[in-house]
């Protein structure tokens, strides 16, 4: 006899609503000009939208709890740090993806630094889409 089990719902709707919400957040920094960031940064490069749009594809399950944001050089961050520990998915412009494990942010301040544990950022994997 086959027993069938329907899976909790929240396994299946959390990652997808993550998904859609930073898929919105990267709709909105497509918008964003070159000097975005106090008249400096690059614009966010199309390459990284489609890197970081096929990682919320294929990943979807990485991101409940993930945040999104632009990066100076024109690419795109998504930090796992609720769901993975602290690590960073970076989709850099031209297409390039580092993942990055270690970071922590600084208190009082809107940016990280290495993980006390870790002697410097270490990338996980480099990859190309």
């Amino acid at each position: 006899m086959l027993i069938l089990q329907e899976a909790p719902a929240i396994s299946l709707i959390g990652p997808t609503v993550d998904a859609v919400r930073i898929g919105r957040q990267i709709d909105a920094m497509v918008s964003l000009d070159d000097s975005w960031l106090w008249g400096d940064g690059m614009g966010v490069d199309d390459q990284a939208v489609a890197a970081a749009r096929a990682f919320l594809r294929e990943r979807p399950g990485f991101l409940r709890g993930a945040e999104s944001l632009p990066t100076a050089d024109g690419g795109i961050t998504i930090s796992l740090g609720s769901t993975l520990g602290g690590v960073e998915v970076v989709f850099h412009s031209g297409g390039c993806v580092e993942i990055l494990d270690g970071m922590q942010p600084v208190p009082g301040s809107h940016t990280v630094q290495p993980s006390p544990s870790r002697a410097k950022n270490t990338p996980l994997a480099v990859m190309q889409f």
